[in-house]
């Protein structure tokens, strides 16, 4: 891939003026979303699929996050009261008719940062909206798109999103998000019983009441 600005000086080479023009403002504009894609604080071990996106910067992902291709977060808004949804009536737009300043409204279309916990699996051309804050431990199932917060450990699905069910009982979800095993070192829980989650979360228990002893000792 090319720098942006080796993209910009190659326009320069372009003969017709206004041709030229937009042609700069559609560089720049396919590089601004392509960064704008990219914004997101992720947490340790996560890891998202081709297509991913993120409008707002203070979006956040937890650890241990497990994100499907083509899943965005907070895809920003357009104006359902203009006289049109499109950009161009409050943008510069490299697309369409390029308004003067003073011709356009003015309009914010980024809400606010979603906030997906640990532990979180979201499926395959998922959207969260603005705002919206997936727990700990939950999962997104594919094309689903999520117009609420999610409670830890439910499973939803649909457009818009709805419970489906929870991952576990209650009592062993109190005790998971008690325990948090995500923040734990990987040396002291890489022997447990993955597939026994009762006995994960009595040898969890364990671990953490010996992190206690241990620092009443000090």
């Amino acid at each position: 891939m090319f720098p942006l600005a080796l993209k910009r000086f190659l326009c320069n080479f372009i003969p017709v003026r206004e041709v030229r023009k937009r042609a700069r403002k559609r560089v720049v504009f396919a590089h601004y979303i392509k960064i704008r894609s990219r914004k997101c604080k992720m947490g340790y071990a996560s890891y998202a699929g081709e297509g991913f996106g993120v409008s707002n910067k203070e979006t956040t992902v937890g650890k241990y996050c497990s994100i499907a291709r083509n899943v965005w977060l907070g895809p920003s808004q357009h104006p359902i009261d203009f006289l049109s949804t499109h950009p161009v009536m409050y943008l510069d737009m490299p697309y369409g008719p390029n308004l003067p300043p003073e011709c356009r409204c003015k309009f914010d279309g980024e809400k606010p940062p979603c906030h997906i916990g640990n532990d979180v699996w979201i499926g395959i051309n998922s959207v969260i909206m603005d705002g919206v804050t997936v727990g700990d431990g939950a999962i997104v199932a594919s094309n689903s798109v999520v117009t609420k917060d999610v409670p830890p450990y439910a499973i939803v699905g649909g457009v818009p999103a709805k419970l489906i069910r929870y991952r576990f009982s209650p009592e062993i979800i109190e005790a998971l998000l008690e325990l948090r095993w995500w923040d734990l070192p990987v040396e002291k829980w890489k022997n447990l019983p993955f597939n026994d989650v009762p006995r994960c979360v009595e040898e969890l228990r364990k671990i953490r009441a010996a992190e206690a002893a241990s620092g009443a000792g000090h």
